[in-house]
């Protein structure tokens, strides 16, 4: 059941420990028990000590947060392409069979924000060694993926999961997670690209979640058929009719790796998610990810547009999202852009305040994360009207109270981020995070409005008045970028540091 916000607030106010405020995270009924108790040498970032750490093996891989209905088409095989920051050995495939819904501030009325899907048999292999982006790879290697350990697995049986006796096909219940075997042979250099195939087959009239936004220039491709065929076997595609489409992709790939940076988590809205922006070269879309990815580091993707702090709290954030969270050794995050409108700036712990919010929802963060992860926050963009389509400042207008320059929530959060004015001296605590990075300066807004066009180019910076555009998201994914790069030794770097 989800927990009231304003219980949960006036707990931590009252100085209640967020542990004893929130309730332990219910995760979906169908989750597996080797999937939601993994074992140390499967969680992010979990044993520094060992020569080899888990790292995320895609920059493009994230949570599902689209579905589409099932139709005369009950088999979809997916191409989906993918690129590693850091060598991996030992990869697995994971797959959630469910959603969390996107469509807005308004999504979760009286609902979970959570949605299993029905279920599905689903096979996958994986392609190395690829050769540019054609849909015929003569030079490749392909792999097939098998789940024997899943078949293995007590609760994945009495869920009513099942393997094909080859170990080829899964049947996945509903709302699982799925891990598969440790794919035999298949190692990956820093940078490499390759290749992901899976087949979901599943009743007609159910739902299909859907990963991202296909990318063709990439070598993304969808197969249509009525019945399973082979094609999810097979490297060579130029014979069949494929198209682009919103794709199912692992939500994670799983390797070892003896890289020693730390591992990132993206979480918040649809600013670091994925709106207004097709992605850089590799297919990492928004500021923090093109970031992260021209940076090197290994990184996953929680973030899901529409949501904000408030849901967090009241949904226990998201049952499956928490069950990722402690897989990260630092947590990116620009929560709270869909909190804002006439909420004020507030003091920590006061309910329903940008400051009492942020506090909680830190507290959160630190709840479900490992001990020694650091969190990152953002300020946030402007947030304005316009005449004349956001080419011109002077067009432009605050969209709500929250909005106003210089007095609004949204930049009295920057400015104690900034410590100036009132906050002069006063160094933000780590109730609120480790580390700040100054979006709203990043993308050279100016007296809360956006700026006009870059000079490389004549459309605006945001097309809406909420989202950067594509410009905007490289041109603050540069800063961050460099503001990372050495992280943690970043004091002075472009990354503020709370006061201890």
């Amino acid at each position: 059941m989800p927990i009231s916000r304003r219980a949960v607030l006036r707990s931590l106010a009252a100085g209640v420990p967020l542990a004893a405020a929130l309730p332990a995270s219910p995760l979906l009924a169908a989750t597996l028990q080797n999937a939601t108790q993994p074992s140390a040498d499967t969680t992010f970032g979990a044993d520094h000590a060992s020569a080899a750490r888990i790292a995320s093996g895609s920059v493009r891989a994230r949570i599902n947060t689209r579905s589409s209905a099932v139709n005369k088409n009950r088999a979809m095989t997916f191409r989906t392409a993918h690129k590693t920051n850091v060598p991996l050995s030992g990869i697995s495939l994971e797959y959630w069979n469910g959603l969390v819904l996107n469509t807005g501030p308004s999504t979760y009325s009286g609902q979970s924000p959570e949605r299993s899907c029905e279920a599905t048999r689903l096979r996958a292999s994986i392609l190395t060694g690829i050769t540019g982006t054609d849909s015929k790879q003569p030079q490749t290697t392909l792999t097939q993926v098998t789940w024997h350990r899943m078949g293995a697995d007590p609760a994945f049986r009495s869920a009513g999961g099942e393997i094909g006796e080859d170990g080829s096909w899964i049947s996945v219940p509903p709302g699982a997670i799925i891990r598969s075997d440790p794919i035999k042979g298949v190692s990956l250099a820093a940078g490499e690209r390759f290749f992901v195939q899976t087949e979901d087959y599943r009743a007609e009239g159910t739902l299909r979640p859907l990963t991202f936004r296909s990318r063709p220039d990439l070598g993304d491709a969808v197969i249509f058929q009525t019945t399973p065929f082979n094609a999810v076997f097979e490297a060579d595609w130029s014979y069949f009719p494929s198209v682009a489409s919103v794709l199912l992709s692992p939500s994670f790939i799983w390797g070892k790796t003896t890289d020693r940076r730390p591992v990132f988590m993206v979480d918040g809205d649809s600013i670091i998610s994925e709106a207004v922006d097709d992605g850089d070269a590799d297919g990492a879309l928004c500021f923090a990810k093109r970031a992260l990815n021209a940076a090197g580091f290994s990184y996953f993707d929680l973030s899901v547009s529409g949501t904000n702090m408030r849901y967090v709290l009241d949904y226990d954030a998201f049952a499956i999202r928490a069950r990722w969270i402690r897989r990260a050794d630092v947590i990116l995050t620009d929560s709270g852009n869909n909190d804002l409108g006439s909420i004020g700036f507030g003091a920590a712990g006061q309910p329903g305040s940008l400051l009492g919010l942020i506090t909680a929802h830190t507290a959160y963060l630190r709840t479900h994360a490992a001990a020694h992860a650091k969190i990152i926050r953002t300020t946030y963009p402007p947030r304005t009207d316009s005449t004349d389509g956001w080419l011109t400042p002077a067009s432009q207008t605050p969209r709500t109270p929250d909005d106003r320059w210089p007095d609004g929530a949204r930049y009295a959060w920057r400015d104690y981020v900034l410590r100036r004015g009132v906050y002069a001296g006063q160094a933000p605590s780590p109730e609120t995070g480790d580390y700040f990075f100054d979006l709203y300066g990043a993308l050279g807004a100016m007296s809360g409005l956006w700026p006009p066009p870059f000079a490389t180019s004549e459309t605006a910076t945001t097309p809406d008045g909420t989202h950067p555009a594509e410009q905007a998201h490289a041109m603050a994914a540069l800063a961050l970028s460099k503001a990372i790069a050495k992280f943690p030794a970043i004091e002075g770097d472009g990354l503020m540091r709370a006061q201890k």
